[in-house]
């Protein structure tokens, strides 16, 4: 369902080994913003070079957040309880060699 349907997708994708990527597009529920369908997600992907993606659920209140702050639909109020969280994590400590 909602396959040809222009929306807000989030994806994460593998670049090379131990590299990946997490894209949050906008939808048609923010201004200036149309979304993607499957097949464009698809090919941006590939536009990208990406190896490996997996689509999440990307609806409306989809929020990526990034070293605290939120860095998609930033104009939008919508909140929701989470449900699912994907997290990022090191053991490396910063300032190591």
């Amino acid at each position: 369902y909602g396959v040809n349907k222009k929306t807000q997708r989030v994806v994460i994708a593998q670049t090379g080994p131990l590299r990946y990527l997490c894209l949050c597009t906008e939808g048609p529920e923010n201004p200036g913003s149309e979304g993607l369908t499957i097949p464009e997600l698809a090919q941006l992907m590939e536009d990208l070079g990406v190896r490996q993606a997996y689509n999440f659920d990307g609806g409306s209140s989809s929020t990526m957040v990034f070293a605290g702050k939120k860095v998609n639909a930033k104009g939008s109020k919508k909140t929701r309880s989470i449900g699912d969280i994907l997290y990022f994590a090191t053991a490396v400590a910063p300032d190591a060699p």
